[in-house]
């Protein structure tokens, strides 16, 4: 099990509270989670990278969704920047895949959508990219080398933390992990979106797309 200096671990599912399945129909609001990952060529040609709706009271993502072609458009740029190219991208036809967390407390599909790294290498870096947000945690801006697609669960864990002591008139913060942005926007007051992008997608495409999801959801949470 992860464990942070801040009391912060991804716990195993077995020991959270289980959530009354008339609360979340997961064939109702995973069409509205797919919608933010849907591409909008007309405006920008990135696409965010994942999406999840967060229960504030287990603290916790309970429904998540990774879009294979934001995931590839990212590969596909890192590799560009890495090459020493330009930020021009070709991006490949993709689809969204709806994911649920799995007994760690982690995100993974098949093979075929989500490469995981398992055993104790993969524990040990996570632990290092914990104890990395932890040293370098603000509790206004956060900023740490830390790659969303791979580390879903770390980044929820600490945008949960800093969301919960949100202002009572705030409807939505924005996160910066290295590259990559976290937007968090309220649903009620025991759910919120978190919609995970690169730093070249617009903020004021994916604050508009969150506000009209979230006044659906709120009517159905």
């Amino acid at each position: 099990m992860l464990y942070s200096k801040y009391g912060l671990k991804a716990e195993r599912l077995e020991e959270i509270p289980t959530i009354d399945t008339k609360m979340l129909n997961a064939l109702v609001i995973q069409p509205l989670l797919l919608q933010l990952l849907t591409p909008v060529g007309e405006l920008t040609p990135f696409v965010p990278l994942s999406v999840s709706l967060i229960s504030l009271d287990l603290q916790k993502p309970l429904l998540s969704c990774l879009s294979k072609q934001g995931i590839e458009q990212e590969r596909q740029l890192n590799s560009q920047k890495a090459l020493g190219g330009s930020d021009d991208i070709d991006a490949p036809a993709g689809e969204s895949v709806p994911l649920l967390q799995n007994q760690h407390g982690m995100y993974g599909g098949s093979s075929e959508n989500v490469a995981v790294e398992e055993g104790k290498l993969r524990i040990a870096k996570l632990q290092r990219e914990i104890d990395e947000l932890d040293d370098n945690y603000d509790a206004d801006y956060i900023n740490a080398n830390v790659n969303p697609v791979d580390n879903l669960n770390i980044l929820s864990l600490m945008v949960i933390r800093d969301w919960n002591n949100k202002n009572d008139n705030e409807d939505w913060k924005v996160y910066s992990f290295g590259r990559y942005r976290i937007y968090m926007y309220s649903v009620n007051v025991r759910y919120a979106l978190m919609l995970c992008t690169n730093e070249e997608y617009p903020s004021s495409i994916a604050i508009s797309r969150m506000q009209g999801v979230s006044k659906i959801l709120s009517s159905k949470l």
